[in-house]
């Protein structure tokens, strides 16, 4: 069970973390996702994996990951006094914890439904909270926020309730909205059915008070937009076919005279409240020509200072009244990370995710931008049809290999891909030199290219090949699971064994020091071992045996000195070779496992893992 599952350790804290860049929102084709804002700080919140995202806007790498979950989120929401945040998860369960305590305390745990929360909404006294999603008998529940105590009964609607607004102002009043096609309207404390009303002919999909209650808003996948009364609830104006496709999301500004509206006809609307006249269509792309599937926009928010929406790929939109298209697009993985690796020359983060997706990110400002593939049809603009398994830069390219059993090329100037090509065998590791040669390892063979070149390799092995790792154009180490790392030399077009190094376990991750004297093992067995090169006697063996599960990446810094490794069991240890005894521990780096580290210089290290997470750290000489 991961460690982070039992809430003690529900959010990253140490010493030598430096910055954390969180993923974009996880999206579902035909469903909202809802996005919410601080009441005070330019900050947004919402769900992705099992995992609770807050950004800043001004700088979305500065990220804060509640981890506090154990099964995939469905929304969050900041308390309107700012210091509290309610979320829930797809098993029904709701967490009430502070966000401006430093410690992010959990205040109430509470199983609201048996099945997934959709939606929820605080009463502007941050009292009381209103969960609604796919319950029985009760969609929709209200309760107290300390004790969760109900404070009434929801009842009326007959199918999933999708969408729910709390009236911010007196008196109390509670609007809903249910694939039943209804909108209900409660009034309270206690609260009760006052009325319902059908005007929508299909599904209701978000339900939205203005900020000064006078009127709230409903859309639906009909394409109508929906207005009502804030005090009575009673229909009182409409939009039929505003858009062209269904409407997933609806916004509404701060001064209560416009609301933005988002649609899967691929674009976002901003409309004048008063007149109820569209003032500006906004056409989000992802880097394509014409729409594409993942141009969907499934959310929408409106803050004091930014108009945002949501495409169905992950995108954060910033929108300007003023232009059609967005002034800043905001990108980044909705996944696990799966492969890694940094460019210190560039000062770039490249990192490939379980769906396939490719990003680079800029080390410097932590601007993370998609390598689009070549596939329009794929909703996220992978690169790959498959998790990605290896990332290697050579030149000018970016090459990638996946579960697709392809090597993919991309363009590093133009940011997409260009190449594509088959591999014989399933592709499990990848490496490359500053000379320009690549070593790629598939379960087949281990093949050496000089740019397009096939210089070397070798097939028909004893073993299945796990990991590799290259040193210059002469040697190659490769990674088996016959609990042997396979040292081979490149010459005359031939690879020839030249060593085999024993280990307890398969071996799980390899790497040649950068002076090219030593070489780090790493095995399933939780174990790291250091052999000198040559003689392949072991320095270090049998002592560094802290982590608890497999070894799944290794990181030597330019100096040599300290080797980084990651592991299954969420922590990352940085060892230092000139003093085998001491060592660095990075406790729960990563919920679910670490799987790439990599240093950026002496003192910063670059990891993520499966927590759809990238971390910067920095680790001073002294602290090792």
């Amino acid at each position: 069970m991961s460690a982070f599952a039992s809430g003690a350790n529900a959010f990253l804290s140490s010493p030598f973390l430096e910055k954390t860049i969180g993923p974009n929102p996880s999206t579902v084709r035909g469903s909202t996702t809802h996005i919410y804002a601080h009441p005070r700080e330019p900050r947004i919140i919402y769900p992705s994996g099992k995992y609770i995202i807050v950004k800043n806007l001004e700088d979305p790498s500065d990220c804060f990951i509640y981890r506090g979950h154990s099964q995939p989120t469905t929304v969050a929401k900041f308390s309107p006094n700012g210091y509290w945040v309610a979320s829930a998860d797809s098993s029904g369960k709701l967490r009430v914890w502070s966000w401006d305590n430093p410690e992010h305390m959990t205040k109430l745990e509470l199983p609201v439904f048996a099945g997934e929360i959709k939606d929820l909404d605080w009463d502007f006294e941050s009292k009381k909270i209103c969960a609604v999603g796919d319950g029985s008998p009760l969609s929709a529940k209200v309760f107290t926020w300390d004790t969760g105590n109900s404070v009434g009964e929801l009842v009326g609607h007959s199918k999933r309730v999708t969408s729910v607004a709390f009236k911010p102002s007196r008196p109390f009043r509670i609007m809903t909205g249910s694939e039943d096609m209804k909108t209900m309207f409660y009034a309270g404390p206690p609260f009760k059915h006052d009325h319902s009303n059908a005007p929508h002919t299909n599904f209701v999909n978000c339900i939205r008070y203005t900020a000064n209650g006078e009127r709230a808003v409903s859309v639906g996948s009909d394409k109508k937009i929906q207005l009502y009364d804030g005090k009575t609830g009673e229909p009182n104006g409409e939009i039929v076919d505003a858009h062209a496709g269904s409407i997933y999301s609806v916004s509404t500004t701060p001064d209560s005279a416009k609301m933005l509206t988002t649609s899967a006809d691929k674009t976002a609307k901003l409309w004048d409240l008063s007149s109820l006249t569209c003032e500006q269509t906004f056409n989000p792309r992802s880097g394509w020509d014409t729409a594409e599937l993942g141009d969907m926009q499934v959310g929408a928010l409106c803050t004091s200072s930014h108009l945002l929406s949501l495409s169905l790929n992950g995108n954060i939109n910033y929108l300007d009244p003023g232009s059609s298209t967005p002034v800043r697009v905001v990108q980044g993985h909705q996944v696990a990370i799966t492969a890694m690796t940094v460019d210190r020359e560039r000062g770039m983060l490249y990192t490939g995710s379980y769906d396939g997706v490719v990003c680079a990110t800029d080390l410097t400002n932590g601007i993370c931008n998609r390598l689009l593939g070549t596939d329009k049809r794929n909703v996220s603009g992978a690169a790959h049809g498959g998790m990605l398994t290896g990332l290697a830069v050579s030149g000018d390219s970016l090459l990638s290999i996946g579960w697709d059993d392809t090597i993919r090329t991309a363009n590093l100037s133009s940011g997409s891909y260009v190449k594509s090509s088959a591999t014989n065998g399933q592709p499990c590791g990848i490496c490359s030199t500053s000379a320009g040669l690549v070593a790629l390892a598939t379960l087949s063979e281990v093949v050496i290219y000089n740019g397009d070149e096939k210089v070397a390799a070798v097939g028909n092995l004893s073993y299945n090949p796990t990991c590799v790792s290259l040193l210059g154009g002469d040697e190659v180490a490769v990674g088996g699971s016959d609990n042997k790392t396979h040292v081979y030399s490149i010459a005359d077009g031939a690879l020839t064994e030249i060593a085999t190094i024993e280990t307890r376990s398969k071996v799980s991750a390899v790497a040649y020091s950068p002076l090219g004297d030593a070489l780090a093992i790493g095995d399933e067995g939780r174990q790291v071992e250091v052999y000198e090169r040559g003689t392949w006697e072991a320095r270090v063996k049998g002592r560094w045996v802290f982590h608890t599960s497999k070894i799944t990446c290794l990181a030597w810094s330019p100096s040599g000195n300290l080797l980084a490794s990651g592991s299954l069991d969420e922590n990352i240890y940085v060892w230092n070779c000139s003093n085998p005894q001491t060592k660095q521990h990075l406790p729960f780096s990563h919920m679910s496992g670490v799987t790439g580290v990599g240093w950026l210089n002496e003192e910063r290290l670059i990891s993520c893992g499966n927590d759809h997470v990238i971390v910067w750290w920095k680790i001073p000489q002294a602290a090792v």
